[in-house]
């Protein structure tokens, strides 16, 4: 990346062609989780070690236990974690009020 001023100006590809441009989207490919949070229990992990949850709920395949952010897989960015973590936390509402 070529910037002046702090301000993004060009990016270099690996063709070495060169793109003017004013803003970019950085992906950091092979991610991993950075917490050991869940490590010792009986939830279920990637080969990667990402916490398996499901999709529409975020939790894992242990009655209880919630998992998003840094832990789950696809959710390494802020505003998806925090998105996850509202859609949890409705679900986890709705488990408490059937526990009622």
């Amino acid at each position: 990346m070529i910037h002046q001023n702090g301000e993004l100006q060009e990016i270099l590809l690996a063709s070495h062609r060169r793109m003017q441009v004013n803003r970019a989207f950085l992906a950091f490919p092979g991610a991993q989780v950075q917490s050991q949070l869940l490590q010792g229990t009986r939830v279920r992990f990637t080969e990667k070690g990402h916490v398996l949850v499901n999709p529409r709920t975020k939790e894992t395949d242990h009655p209880h236990i919630w998992a998003v952010g840094d832990l789950v897989n696809h959710s390494q960015q802020v505003s998806i974690a925090m998105g996850d973590g509202a859609q949890a936390a409705i679900w986890i509402h709705k488990r408490l009020k059937e526990m009622n």
